[in-house]
């Protein structure tokens, strides 16, 4: 099957994701945010264009908000998307690197227990492409998922949601970049 058809059947339907699409779709997704940069020269806040589907195909070639984000993040932790193992492999025991060091990462999420976040486990995601920037974070253990979503390309666009999680978890929030 092409790739967004086995997306938008086995993710993008069942969860109800109604604003998510490609760039192509996002006339049809009126509840996604334009991207913004800012003139160097004048420093004023400039609209930008999503970079096309062909361009950023593996990378950013999908468009969302925060209530889809929500979705798909909660169908993460409810177990909903992917069989045991596969849960396993990315919360639980991450496949070594081919050095035998054990890695951080599978999936393309980056996982850690950190001081900062009460040596719970933390399941984290970024993104970005000039105007936009995202973050998703997974505490498994507290049944947690935190959506970040930006139209302007910002290191605090990673910093917020991280300092969000450490609130809600009850912790000094240290302002760090966190995962």
């Amino acid at each position: 099957k092409p790739y967004l058809q086995y997306l938008r059947e086995t993710v993008l339907s069942p969860l109800a994701m109604k604003s998510t699409g490609t760039r192509e779709e996002l006339e049809k997704l009126t509840t996604v945010s334009q991207p913004f940069g800012f003139n160097q020269r004048t420093g004023n806040a400039v609209l930008l264009r999503y970079k096309p589907t062909e361009i950023s195909f593996s990378s950013g070639m999908l468009f969302s908000n925060t209530a889809d984000m929500s979705k798909y993040a909660q169908a993460l932790l409810d177990h909903k998307l992917f069989s045991a193992s596969s849960y396993d492999t990315l919360f639980v025991s991450r496949p070594p690197l081919t050095t035998g060091a054990q890695s951080n990462w599978a999936f393309g999420w980056g996982v850690e227990r950190k001081k900062s976040y009460g040596g719970r486990l933390v399941c984290g995601m970024n993104g970005g492409n000039p105007g936009v920037a995202s973050t998703i974070l997974l505490v498994p253990e507290e049944k947690l998922a935190i959506v970040g979503l930006s139209n302007v390309y910002s290191p605090a666009a990673y910093r917020i949601p991280r300092m969000v999680a450490q609130a809600v978890l009850n912790l000094k929030t240290s302002g760090g970049a966190g995962t």
